[in-house]
């Protein structure tokens, strides 16, 4: 599988914008160093959209903990937010 294929399909796995309202009951949000601002927002747009009620944000070296944080700061509350952060 090439790279655009394999990233349009974790795309589509991760971010599911054509979802009912109120099917998820947890989403997890991957750590990454590089998207922490995209992951952020995506995670508060579901939660605004009703379309996932809480989070498990994984991360290694703290990025779950600033995932985190920016998903308060996008009024994510924060007893929908878990981290889990010995991600490897």
């Amino acid at each position: 599988m090439d790279d655009s294929v394999a990233q349009d399909s974790i795309k589509k796995f991760t971010f599911p914008d054509g979802v009912a309202a109120g099917s998820y009951d947890c989403c997890l949000v991957f750590g990454s160093a590089h998207s922490q601002p995209l992951l952020a927002g995506r995670a508060a747009a579901l939660y605004r959209n009703g379309k996932c009620s809480t989070f498990t944000v994984s991360g290694h070296a703290g990025e779950a903990t600033d995932i985190g944080s920016a998903m308060l700061v996008l009024g994510v509350p924060s007893a929908a937010i878990k981290l889990e952060s010995d991600a490897c």
